[in-house]
């Protein structure tokens, strides 16, 4: 896990899936994405709500806690751009997982922020 990665590890406690992690307000959304993660090729997924520390995603493809994946979502469909937000799995359910953000870069703050206003 890279720097910090553990502390939030370490204060995941298994099997609370009904837990709160984020501590800001949040937005329904509807995005298309694709998740990436070491264990598997890419899968697919919708994002249902997004908050400036991370968001949750629906999805058959449920990666395990403490999971690092990172959310792909196409930008522009003409110009072929995508974004990548990587983030860490805190918490599971049948119908998807949610994650907190890891060290968004510029673009991927600025996509955030958007969503929220």
């Amino acid at each position: 896990m890279a720097q910090g990665e553990d502390e939030v590890a370490n204060a995941i406690t298994p099997g609370h899936a009904g837990m709160e992690h984020r501590q800001g307000s949040r937005r329904r959304i509807i995005a298309s994405v694709r998740i990436h993660s070491r264990d598997t090729k890419a899968a697919g997924g919708i994002v249902d709500n997004i908050s400036l520390d991370g968001m949750f995603v629906s999805s058959a493809f449920v990666p395990e806690v403490c999971t690092c994946v990172d959310i792909e979502v196409a930008l522009s469909r003409g110009l072929n751009s995508v974004l990548r937000i990587p983030g860490l799995v805190v918490h599971c359910c049948e119908s998807g997982f949610g994650v907190i953000f890891r060290q968004l870069d510029t673009a991927a703050r600025e996509f955030v922020e958007h969503c929220l206003r």
